[in-house]
């Protein structure tokens, strides 16, 4: 077993025994501080900033199912969005629940997209929700694990409605 999975089990074994004070919606600052790093580096669409908050081993895998592994991957699959599907794309993020456990935490995260030319049918603004993984290293909050995605058919976390879905077009006879 790799050290990373080992960690992983280990976060999943110890996850039944958290205190419920674990949980909630309230960042230390220091995390705060990475939050509004990455949100402000994504809205200069500065590929290289964003880069710089992941984690060495940290991953990103894109709604599109693209997947990049290590920083370096991490920063050119950003520079490929932000000059395609992400172009001219502002966000706004808001941290709706995280869940420490010593030096990671777990967040889930609403991203609220505007601007740039959203695919045919797509609500405006994007409403993406995104699982985060930090890591605590030597003093600083890095990005081990970000996963972004949409929620299909409007709904958002518990089945709740979220911008109403775009009237399709009738099937053709």
């Amino acid at each position: 077993m790799t050290s990373r999975a080992a960690r992983v089990l280990s976060l999943l074994l110890a996850l039944p025994a958290l205190a419920a004070h674990a949980e909630d919606a309230t960042l230390p600052p220091d995390l705060e501080k990475t939050v509004r790093e990455f949100e402000a580096a994504f809205g200069a669409q500065d590929a290289d900033r964003v880069g710089a908050l992941f984690d060495p081993e940290g991953t990103f895998i894109n709604p599109m199912g693209q997947r990049a592994v290590g920083r370096e991957q991490v920063t050119a699959q950003f520079r490929n969005d932000f000059e395609k599907v992400l172009k001219g794309v502002h966000n706004e993020l808001a941290v709706e629940r995280v869940r420490l456990l010593g030096d990671l935490a777990l967040l889930d995260v609403r991203q609220t997209l505007s601007g740039g030319h959203p695919p045919p049918g797509a609500p405006r603004p994007w409403v993406a929700h995104a699982v985060v993984l930090a890591r605590r290293a030597e003093g600083a909050w890095r990005l081990l694990d970000v996963r972004p995605y949409f929620f299909l058919h409007g709904r958002g976390p518990g089945g709740k409605t979220g911008p109403a879905p775009q009237p399709k077009a009738p099937p053709r006879p």
